[in-house]
Parts: C-alpha cells; sequence; structure tokens
C-alpha cells in the first residue's frame, strides 16, 4: 500500500509542476550516489554510480535492463564518477576511486585501461580521475585528472599525448580541481576548474583559445559545477553546488537557467552533477543527493524519474550540504 501511494503521489506532483501531465511512472530503481550519465547511439542510457561502485543500464524504453559491477582483466569497480558511449557503442568509465580509466566494448569486454591504479601525479597516471570525453573525429580520449589540476589527452589506443593545465597560471588551464569536459562538432575541448568556476576553451590543436566565468550564486556565475555537456551548439553546465542547470552560448552568453531551488520535488535539484542527450534531445540528469536520474524535455520539463527519495504529500525542508571535498 505505501509503494502504490507513493507512486500516487509522484503522478500528481508531476501534473501539478509540469508542462506533461501524461507522466507515467516508472518501475522503481535504487540508486546509490549517481555521478554520471551518458546516452548512447541506441539511446540506452548508463548511470554511473559512485556509492554502489557500479554502472546501472537502461533501455530506450527506460527499463534497467543490467549492470557493469566487474570487468574481466580488470576485476570490480571501486567507485566509478563518470560514464560516456561512444558513437560506435564503446563504453567509457573513470573509476574514480580505483584511479583508473576503462574502455570497454559493446560487449563490455576490456579494450583499453588507462592509469595505474595507484594514485599519482606521474605524466599518464591519475589521481581521482573524475570526467571524460571522447573526440570524434580521431577517438582522443580527455581525462579531467581532478586532484592532480590537470586534464590528460590520451589517443584511442592509450598513448599519452598532452597534458592540459596545472594548479597556477601555466597559460594552458589554470587548474583547481579539474571539472568536467567535452569534445564539440569541430573537436574544440571545453574544460572548467570547478573551484573557479572558470570555463576553458582550446581549439583542435589544444592552444587556449577563450577562458571566461566566475564562481558565484547569479545566474550565469557558478559554485563546484561538476558538469559540462556540449549539445545542439550549446554548452549545458550542471551548477552542482547552485542545484540548477545553466545553458551557455560558446563564448559564455547567459542563456537560460534550470532549477535553483535546492529540493527533492519534481522540478528542483539536489546537487545536480551530470547531464546527457538522447536522439530526441531529451535529457537526463544525475541529480546526486537526491540519489535520482531525472528525464527532462530539451527546455528543462519534467517527464520522468528513477530512484530518489520517497515523495509523499507531507512538506520535507531540503537538507543542506556542505561540501564534500
Amino acid at each position: 500500500m505505501k509503494t502504490k501511494l507513493s507512486q500516487f503521489a509522484l503522478i500528481i506532483l508531476a501534473c501539478l509542476f509540469t508542462d506533461h501531465p501524461s507522466f507515467s511512472a516508472a518501475e522503481p530503481v535504487a540508486f546509490k550516489a549517481p555521478f554520471g550519465v551518458a546516452v548512447g547511439p541506441d539511446d540506452r542510457f548508463y548511470v554511473a554510480e559512485i556509492g554502489g561502485k557500479r554502472i546501472s543500464k537502461f533501455d530506450a524504453a527506460s527499463d534497467k535492463i543490467g549492470e557493469i559491477t566487474r570487468v574481466e582483466g580488470y576485476g570490480d569497480l571501486q567507485g566509478p564518477f563518470s560514464v560516456k558511449v561512444d558513437q560506435a557503442g564503446k563504453i567509457y568509465i573513470a573509476d574514480t576511486l580505483g584511479h583508473l580509466v576503462l574502455v570497454l566494448g559493446p560487449d563490455e569486454k576490456l579494450l583499453l585501461k588507462l592509469g595505474t591504479g595507484k594514485p599519482s601525479a606521474a605524466p599518464g597516471a591519475f589521481h581521482e580521475p573524475h570526467f571524460l570525453a571522447v573526440r570524434k573525429h580521431d577517438g582522443a580520449i580527455f581525462v579531467a585528472d581532478t586532484h592532480n589540476n590537470r586534464v590528460q589527452m590520451f589517443s584511442k589506443e592509450g598513448e599519452l599525448l598532452k597534458v592540459l593545465g596545472s594548479f597556477g597560471e601555466t597559460g594552458i588551464g589554470d587548474y583547481h580541481f579539474a571539472g568536467n569536459v567535452d569534445v564539440d562538432d569541430a573537436g574544440n575541448l571545453y574544460s572548467v576548474s570547478w573551484t573557479k568556476g572558470i570555463v576553458y576553451t582550446y581549439d583542435r590543436d589544444l592552444k587556449l583559445t577563450r577562458k571566461w566565468g566566475k564562481i558565484g550564486n547569479a545566474p550565469g556565475q557558478f559554485s563546484d559545477a561538476y558538469g559540462i555537456t556540449w549539445h545542439a551548439g550549446a554548452l549545458w553546465f550542471a551548477d552542482t553546488y547552485n542545484s540548477r542547470l545553466q545553458k551557455f552560448t560558446p563564448d559564455g552568453k547567459l542563456l537560460q537557467v534550470v532549477g535553483g531551488k535546492q529540493g527533492s520535488s519534481l522540478h528542483e535539484f539536489n546537487h545536480p552533477t551530470s547531464v546527457a542527450f538522447n536522439s530526441k534531445s531529451e535529457m537526463y540528469v544525475a541529480d546526486w543527493k537526491n540519489d535520482r536520474v531525472l528525464k527532462l524535455t530539451g527546455d528543462g520539463h519534467f517527464l520522468q524519474q528513477w530512484g530518489g527519495p520517497e515523495i509523499s504529500m507531507a512538506y520535507q525542508p531540503p537538507k543542506i550540504h556542505k561540501r564534500d571535498r
């Protein structure tokens, strides 16, 4: 009875707070600290759960179809923060607490392993790599080596090609905790220093061409913005500690803000960390501290939820969280 009432409450709230009253509840799913979300070429989507030590998999119809918890030739996942899927269906996992990046084939067998498995500042090694991106035209892999305050570029075969930035001014990126990275259709790289609120743009030759942004709470500013995603000519940010999404032009002009009030209702976020888009330009958002994933229209209206705190009609004020790192 309690489960049925919870699902009924979810449907009622969807009708009240969205423009899509035809919402139908998904099968119950539980997440443990979902940080990363990715969509494959077949519209399957994947969720990296650092607390659950797994990658959860869903089909295009939104049903959970399995998990990746162990990779033959590597072992158990230690705590994945980020996941990406390329156009060939290869799966890239930043196993943050294992200090490694894994590349799996569409059959989920290990193709490539980057890093040493131990925290290190040596070139090619990692200290808690949180994010990654793959460039379409050459398969280059970019890894945000977060606690080493840098971004590292590898060939599709795993050869280290370039190290971008450091802690301190270098002329190629002044990072203090390297945040998410993504690549646009022309091959330009975007990255962010999440504690400085600065966005860096590099051209295909990895020359720094632009930097913009500042830390703060006003529209257009960032507070530990973990997520950055290129889609349809714009940059979307999961502005994590401001509990909102923000959309910008490539040169930093603010286009849209979604959310901003911390909470657990269907039109709020509690520390979102990652955004991904399907072929219909619908977006999936990893809503970290609500332990859920939300599906929204391309302009930010609620469609569906997986996981999350139990929703009831009684008001409960959201918990305010301090920084974990």
